[in-house]
């Protein structure tokens, strides 16, 4: 880390950390990791109890073929469309509130063709090159893994695999999106296979809803989100890392994080050499106790997804249903369907007419075997920045605290390479991929 020498050595004799990093989700513990790695002492804050990161629950695909920004044309058109549908995927909920608003400006100024050709090369340099990390971390296996990964890899038993991933359609318009995508990941250098009805059903036997046809993306993987985070945990408790199990109240710039309460061993605040600040939605709140001026474009959006477990469907290829934009994830033992996307704040109620359609679907792949009535729903906050690009590196006039936010639905995707290029930024040295499209000093 690139810190005083005499102050770092007295940190390790007094306990303080070289690098706090605040967030227990998989970006907060991938930070850990490098950082770790880079041969910093490490403290992370995160109330551990809690299932509502948005890497619990995370449908558990890894997809370098979502290289389009979020901020793409059309989709506010689709939103403002989809507002009162009882089943949109997608779902604004107007409110007068001043950052939803700059944050929609913002957005708005993006979604055009101009930043969706500058972001694509972004995203995907992101997501390949994280996956190549996953390959490392988790060892790759299936069509696509890098060869000599499988081996003794560091965080075994995460589920990880190189599955691919079928986006599959039905209608028209569904089509024409996917195809649409398609073109546009090809001509980003992604492998794909565009396939008919029969070519879908022949790769995977088990499509169990309406198709005619659909799009396969050889480079994409799976994961088991929870797995994959307890993991790490122990695989960074076994290094030496700290584990406080609190929630932050607020930033200082002289004490570092000031706790909601205090840890078991009575302190109020946690401070280092340097804060990584990884608390998904809850990162601009937090980043405006500082007093920096600087006002986070990160909006709290909102999705769902539900578990089932059983032994029926024999689905081994992830997809993503064009038509509902409902994922379907096999998983050891269970399959999670996860779908919608709400821009409503930090509103926690679960909506059940949303809920209905994956809750539908879930039923259709379990099989009549099992009937799913009153599923447990899990429901949370993906923070979602306004031009799709996440947000990673110093604060702007407070640089010893730095950012790894606004990932949007790639949180578990791009965990790995974001926190190496944390780990790149404290430690001086030449980053794995270019930070400056990614700091968040553009949104001054």
């Amino acid at each position: 880390m690139h810190t005083d020498s005499r102050s770092s050595e007295a940190g390790r004799t007094s306990g303080r950390a070289d690098v706090v990093v605040l967030g227990g989700g998989a970006v907060g513990l991938s930070t850990a990791w490098y950082l770790v790695e880079a041969g910093a002492r490490v403290t992370v804050i995160d109330r551990m109890s809690a299932g509502d990161k948005a890497s619990t629950g995370n449908a558990g695909m890894l997809v370098p073929s979502h290289v389009i920004p979020l901020s793409a044309p059309g989709v506010i058109s689709k939103g403002l469309r989809w507002m009162l549908s009882s089943s949109s995927p997608f779902h604004i909920s107007p409110r007068l509130n001043l950052d939803f608003l700059r944050w929609l400006w913002i957005f708005a100024r993006h979604a055009n063709p101009k930043h969706v050709a500058y972001g694509i090369p972004i995203l995907r340099d992101l997501s390949m090159e994280s996956l190549r990390l996953f390959d490392t971390l988790c060892g790759g296996d299936g069509p696509g893994a890098s060869p000599g990964t499988a081996s003794t890899p560091p965080l075994p038993g995460t589920g990880y695999s190189r599955t691919g991933l079928l986006m599959l359609h039905r209608g028209d318009v569904a089509r024409r999106d996917n195809l649409h995508e398609a073109d546009l990941a090809e001509g980003a250098g992604l492998d794909l296979r565009r396939l008919s009805e029969a070519e879908a059903r022949a790769l995977e036997p088990d499509i169990r809803t309406n198709i005619t046809g659909g799009v396969f993306y050889a480079t994409d993987a799976a994961i088991h989100p929870e797995r994959f985070l307890a993991a790490m945990e122990t695989a960074l408790r076994a290094r030496g890392v700290e584990f406080v199990d609190a929630s932050a109240l607020r930033l200082d710039r002289q004490v570092g994080v000031v706790l909601d309460g205090t840890a078991e061993d009575g302190r109020r605040s946690i401070d280092g050499d340097f804060v990584v600040v990884a608390a998904g939605a809850w990162t601009p709140g937090l980043i405006r106790t500082l007093g920096t001026g600087l006002r986070l474009p990160v909006e709290p959006a909102r999705g769902y997804s539900i578990t089932v477990k059983t032994h029926d469907a024999a689905i081994r290829i992830p997809s993503v249903l064009m038509d509902e934009r409902i994922t379907v994830t096999p998983m050891a033992g269970e399959i999670r369907f996860s779908g919608t996307l709400t821009l409503s704040g930090f509103n926690t109620r679960v909506e059940a007419r949303r809920v209905e359609s994956v809750r539908h679907l879930a039923q259709l792949y379990a099989g009549p075997s099992l009937t799913i009535e009153k599923p447990g729903v899990w429901a949370g906050f993906r923070p979602a920045s306004p031009d799709g690009l996440p947000i990673i590196g110093p604060v702007p006039g407070a640089e010893r605290f730095l950012l790894a936010s606004g990932h949007g639905m790639l949180g578990v995707t791009q965990a790995p390479i974001t926190g190496h290029l944390i780990a790149d930024i404290l430690s001086e040295r030449t980053p794995i991929l270019d930070p400056r499209p990614l700091l968040p000093s553009r949104f001054i």
